[in-house]
């Protein structure tokens, strides 16, 4: 699979805009402020372009959409979602990690969860490398889903090498 074949969590999908995001959340005049000076402040060092936001599903009226759906912490970059994470709080109960794997990689036509790297018949973390994406599953509180464009991090180390490098030539001894 490759990032354009990424799967979307209830309609949220790695490079959407933030345009996009913001219709399905959104804010109030306080929170538009906020939101755009976190995209300022995103621009510069240390930041290098990546920031993320919080969305407790409910607090926005399409919670309908996300039923069983804690919150999405949405990783931005340049403007564009490179990293979704889903935070489940009411999933039904299964027997086994097998039986919920095997209800995921159904939903979102995913391969074989048994060949994931981290899968454990007990627990684990499971996560499949894609061409230009990661899909993970995982616990910690709670059940989350996390869809990660894999060059994001690799943009964000190149322009901070590239920013210490230029201090460094124009540094003065």
């Amino acid at each position: 699979m490759t990032l354009s074949q990424a799967p979307a969590i209830r309609g949220l999908q790695l490079g959407m805009t933030i345009n996009e995001l913001f219709t399905i959340f959104p804010a109030n005049q306080r929170e538009e402020f906020d939101r755009a000076e976190k995209l300022k402040s995103a621009e510069l060092p240390p930041n290098y372009g990546f920031t993320y936001f919080r969305f407790p599903v409910s607090n926005y009226q399409r919670n309908d959409q996300f039923t069983g759906i804690n919150s999405f912490i949405i990783g931005i970059l340049d403007r564009k979602v490179v990293n979704i994470q889903a935070y489940y709080s009411q999933i039904p109960q299964y027997n086994s990690m097998s039986q919920l794997m095997e209800g995921i990689t159904r939903q979102f036509s995913l391969p074989d969860f048994k060949q994931w790297p981290g899968y454990s018949a007990n627990w684990g973390n499971p996560s499949l490398g894609c061409d230009g994406f990661r899909f993970k599953t995982g616990y910690n509180g709670y059940f989350f889903i996390e869809l990660a464009d894999l060059s994001y991090q690799k943009v964000v180390e190149e322009r901070k090498q590239a920013d210490l490098a230029k201090k460094r030539e124009e540094f003065r001894w």
